[in-house]
């Protein structure tokens, strides 16, 4: 899947790369560890999950990689129905 990505303003959780323009990119200092930078991205996936579904929403989770499973156990713990479907 080829997508320009945030040039367009598409979502691009399921490309599998993407074009942006170099612009729109943030550095992240050497001083920052990848575990680190990690742990900020999932932090702010929770936060937007949270804010997206209502305690006690039905939810699909398409796709049972690293993100699909992470968001499984979050919705869980959340006391959300949630069901996960991987692609065939």
């Amino acid at each position: 899947m080829s997508t320009s990505g945030a040039a367009s303003g598409r979502h691009l959780s399921h490309a599998s790369h993407a074009q942006i323009q170099a612009g729109r990119l943030i550095a992240v200092p050497d001083s920052v560890s990848d575990r680190l930078a990690l742990a900020v991205i999932l932090g702010e996936y929770k936060r937007r999950s949270e804010q997206t579904f209502p305690p006690e929403s039905e939810v699909l989770v398409v796709g049972a990689g690293m993100l699909g499973l992470l968001s499984m156990c979050h919705l869980i713990r959340r006391a959300h129905w949630a069901c996960i479907r991987e692609p065939v």
